[in-house]
């Protein structure tokens, strides 16, 4: 789990997308990435691109991006784009939905 504490955009995302890489070599036993989203307040194109080819660079390895708390203005955003529709993981309302969930996995 790693929790995002700003919101993502072309200033911090490929930060943001290191920070993760890092954290999944880290850790290969890892299958289930998720990224707590709660203060996450906006998110623009850099930061959408970068979650795309995030959840596709961690398929790669056989793990599955999951994202928890994701406010509503950003779902707005996001819902209907890429970064959704080819989610390899879950969107759960909240980090406790989620580790509950994956703890089996």
């Amino acid at each position: 789990m790693l929790r995002i504490d700003e919101s993502l955009f072309f200033g911090n995302s490929e930060s943001v997308h290191r920070r993760v890489i890092q954290a999944t070599q880290q850790y290969p036993e890892a299958h289930e990435i998720i990224l707590i989203m709660s203060a996450v307040n906006h998110i623009d194109l850099t930061g959408q691109e970068m979650l795309i080819s995030l959840n596709q660079e961690l398929l790669n390895q056989n793990k599955h991006l999951n994202f928890s708390f994701i406010k509503g203005p950003v779902m707005d955003i996001i819902e209907h784009t890429p970064v959704i529709t080819t989610l390899s993981g879950q969107v759960y309302l909240s980090t406790m939905d989620a580790v509950n969930a994956l703890k089996d996995i």
